[in-house]
């Protein structure tokens, strides 16, 4: 793990979580005055409009979920270590959070929680990014192959996430020792 962490303890995926916020905060910010008063937000089969709500509505929900979904993960970091040991569902978690290992196996449980929600919010703004494309350009329909290409990277991504997260708390058997 020393090899992603930098002097100040900042990691390559704090980096990450902090620059998913701030391009989805971009977006907002820049996408806010160009969109209409009322856009459509659901979409049926071909890209037809469904429902509508006002673009300001649109704006503050995704404007609180990118601040829910980033706080959450910061959160982690410092309230995480304070969870009972009972609430952790980690594979070998006897061994995972001895007293000698508990700090080094939370700093991982952390770097996991800022790349799991750094995808989250990335899959989430480029679905933003589809539904502002849709209203801008009334010709371009909402392009559902594209939304189900993001989903499907994002589960992708998950799954990897997911791998990574079982390889790292393996024990092998010279650890067992």
């Amino acid at each position: 793990m020393k090899k992603y962490q930098k002097n100040n303890g900042f990691t390559i995926p704090a980096y990450i979580l902090t620059l998913s916020f701030l391009a989805a905060m971009w977006q907002l910010w820049h996408y806010a005055p160009m969109l209409p008063t009322e856009i459509v937000t659901k979409f049926g089969n071909g890209g037809r409009p469904q429902e509508y709500e006002s673009s300001s509505t649109f704006i503050n929900q995704n404007f609180l979920l990118y601040c829910f979904l980033t706080g959450s993960a910061l959160l982690f970091r410092y309230f995480g270590i304070k969870f009972p040991d009972k609430f952790v569902n980690l594979p070998n978690r006897e061994y995972w959070l001895a007293p000698k290992r508990k700090n080094k196996t939370y700093r991982r449980l952390t770097n996991f929680v800022y790349l799991f929600f750094a995808s989250t919010i990335l899959c989430s703004l480029s679905m933003t990014q589809l539904i502002i494309d849709a209203n801008l350009y009334l010709g371009t329909p909402f392009s559902n192959l594209t939304a189900m290409m993001f989903i499907l990277s994002y589960c992708a991504i998950v799954c990897g996430l997911l791998i990574y997260i079982f390889r790292k708390f393996r024990i092998t058997n010279s650890q067992k020792n």
